[in-house]
């Protein structure tokens, strides 16, 4: 995972490309923590960022707060996101990155 930059609650499909294209500019990588139901709805933009050789995290389904979450749903949301962003990428984000808001549940991240 990137270190550098770290983008949370993307893809925006307004906003990411020209945030890839800065990127590009100045050779520089960064991590973008997708939330599931917006990649389900932009594969080719997460494909975009994929292919620019950016890291790719899971930011749950929907953006809910898993700290209103129990374990089930919480579960889900992570699969589902996880789910999500596999499909529009063409290949799955590592199980380390996950951007579950509790630690405490970082082993759903490791599908």
């Amino acid at each position: 995972m990137n270190p550098a930059v770290r983008l949370l609650a993307a893809p925006a499909t307004e906003q990411t490309p020209r945030v890839l294209d800065i990127l590009a500019e100045h050779g520089a990588k960064a991590t973008f923590f997708l939330i599931g139901e917006r990649a389900a709805r932009a594969g080719a933009l997460v494909r975009r960022i994929a292919a620019a050789g950016h890291d790719l995290g899971n930011h749950t389904w929907s953006h809910r707060s898993l700290w209103l979450s129990g374990p089930g749903e919480t579960g889900r949301q992570v699969r589902q996101g996880h789910d999500a962003i596999a499909q529009a990428a063409g290949a799955p984000p590592p199980p380390t990155a996950c951007a579950a808001q509790a630690h405490a549940w970082s082993k759903l991240c490791r599908r």
